[in-house]
Order: C-alpha cells, then sequence, then structure tokens
C-alpha cells in the first residue's frame, strides 16, 4: 500500500472536520475523494500535507507523515495543487515550475517537457506571468508545477473549481493522461461525475466521514447512493 490512512481526526478550534477517515491508494490507482462543500476533503489534503495537525495514522510508503512538518513531506514523494492554485503571480509560468522541482532534485529539461506536453499552452505562454492568466490557465501552471516534483502521488483538491467547462474538459483530459502513464492521483472534487469518470475507486465524504466507497463505475451507476451521496 502507498499510503494508508486510519481513524483521522481533525478539529478546528473545537469543530470537527474529520472524525474517523480512513482509506487507501494502491501505487498506480486513482482514487478520487467526492462530498459536499464542508464535507473535509480540503482538511484530508493538508492534514496529509502535514499542515493541519491531525490524531491517528498517515503512512506513506512506511513512513509515518504525522511525525514530519509540513516542509518535509514534499521530498518523499508528494505533491499537493491546493484549492484555488497558489502560484506565484508575479513570477512567470516557467519559474513557477522551477521552483516545483526545486526542492526536491536537480531540475532538468525532461521535467519542463513532460509539462509542455501534457499543457502545450503553457509552453506558449511560459514567460507570462502567472497572475495574468486565466483561472483554467492558471489550474494547469499549478498542476505542473506539483508535477515538476516528480511526485509518488499527485494530490488534486478541486481542480474545476471556478474554471470554464471547455477548460475543465482540457484539465480533466489532462488528469485521465497521467492515470494512464501510471500516475498516482488522490483527486478531491464537488464535480463528481468528473471524478467519476477518470479516477478508478472512490471515497464519499459527508460531514467529516466516509459514507461510502467502491469502484466508480459502480458508484456512478447505483441509485440511491446517487441520490443519497452524489447529488445526480
Amino acid at each position: 500500500m502507498l499510503l494508508e490512512i486510519n481513524d483521522l481526526k481533525v478539529t478546528y478550534g473545537g469543530a470537527i472536520a474529520l472524525n474517523g477517515v480512513s482509506l487507501n491508494i494502491e501505487r498506480g490507482e486513482a482514487v478520487g475523494l467526492v462530498g459536499s462543500n464542508g464535507a473535509g476533503k480540503t482538511s484530508l489534503f493538508k492534514a496529509i500535507s502535514g499542515i493541519v495537525p491531525a490524531e491517528g495514522s498517515i503512512t506513506f510508503d512506511n513512513k509515518d507523515l504525522l511525525a514530519l512538518k509540513a516542509h518535509e513531506v514534499p521530498s518523499l514523494g508528494l505533491a499537493h495543487v491546493p484549492e484555488g492554485r497558489r502560484l506565484f503571480p508575479r513570477l512567470s509560468i516557467e519559474d513557477n515550475l522551477l521552483l516545483g522541482g526545486s526542492s526536491t532534485h536537480v531540475v532538468d529539461q525532461s521535467d519542463f517537457d513532460r509539462v509542455y506536453k501534457l499543457f502545450p499552452k503553457l509552453l506558449e505562454r511560459k514567460t507570462q506571468l502567472a497572475g495574468t492568466l486565466s483561472g483554467g490557465e492558471q489550474q494547469m501552471a499549478a498542476i505542473g508545477r506539483a508535477l515538476m516534483s516528480r511526485p509518488e502521488i499527485l494530490m488534486l483538491d478541486e481542480p474545476s473549481l471556478g474554471i470554464a467547462p471547455v477548460l475543465v474538459e482540457g484539465i480533466y483530459k489532462a488528469i485521465a493522461q497521467l492515470r494512464d502513464e501510471g500516475q498516482t492521483i488522490l483527486l478531491a472534487e464537488q464535480n463528481v461525475m468528473e471524478c467519476l469518470e477518470v479516477c478508478n475507486r472512490t471515497y464519499v465524504l459527508q460531514t467529516g466521514q466516509v459514507v461510502t466507497s467502491g469502484p466508480s463505475d459502480e458508484l456512478a451507476e447505483n441509485d440511491e447512493i446517487r441520490k443519497a451521496f452524489l447529488g445526480i
């Protein structure tokens, strides 16, 4: 098991964000995490990345992530693309990409080539300031920046949020391509159908707990689950 989470709890000032969440990811899987706003998806990502304190256990490649500080996590092979992208707006696309890999290894041209092949539009605009891009283009740059670290697991938090539908399609096409290439992915989304289509398995979160999980195609076809948990 590449990533294993057991009985994870996260609280903010007494408010419970996650209450006993357990999930796992095998190497090469694309695993989805769906639920409404406030279900706990972002809190789970932050706990994995060491940004918020948590109780329980998170084991990545036999290493205890809860024993590490946030700045120590990326070098192990986890790349977190946060909700809202969080690019450096006054730096160029290429400089943002460079920063994505510089903390984990010596960046070479093959790192840039991988990103530009996945998102050709970034190559066209590599000298453009990141803050001048559209929301969809910024999301491409944020995913590209994460890939520059050569991650074992790529964690994507709400990659479709606030993005024009035509660009969402392109981003999900890229995510599917990464999955087919063997990249391990953990994807959190409110866009349920997009998530189910691209992920092998999916967990459904509700008020900080996993209420159901299984193969994505089975969840998509189960009428009771669609109505009760997926809102479709």
